[in-house]
């Protein structure tokens, strides 16, 4: 079990005095799911994981509940050569799509 944390959170900070401009860039959802997919991609090699359907293949199930869920369910959407189960809780689908309740 692995546990992915956005970029500058925690110990990953890519920039030392990121702009406004760099956080908007970094601190999206399609740059977080590209790390993840970076990243289960490195580890897969890492580990000596096969291709689909061989003895040695390395199935990926991502969890997540609210954000990280959004994350969870458009990893394998987005992403399903990478990512076999995507398990998503409580997960913002609607704010893909930028369909929200104005409101809220």
């Amino acid at each position: 079990t692995l546990c992915l944390e956005h970029r500058f959170y925690g110990k990953s900070k890519p920039l030392k005095h990121p702009s406004t401009a760099d956080l908007r860039r970094l601190l999206s959802p399609a740059q977080a799911l590209a790390d993840a997919v970076q990243f289960i991609e490195y580890k897969r090699k890492q580990l000596g994981c096969g291709n689909k359907g061989t003895k040695s293949y390395c199935p990926v199930v991502t969890v997540g509940g609210s954000y990280p869920g959004f994350l969870s369910a458009l990893l394998r959407i987005v992403y399903p050569d990478v990512v076999d189960i995507g398990y998503a809780s409580s997960a913002p689908l609607h704010l893909y799509s930028h369909r929200v309740n104005k409101a809220a």
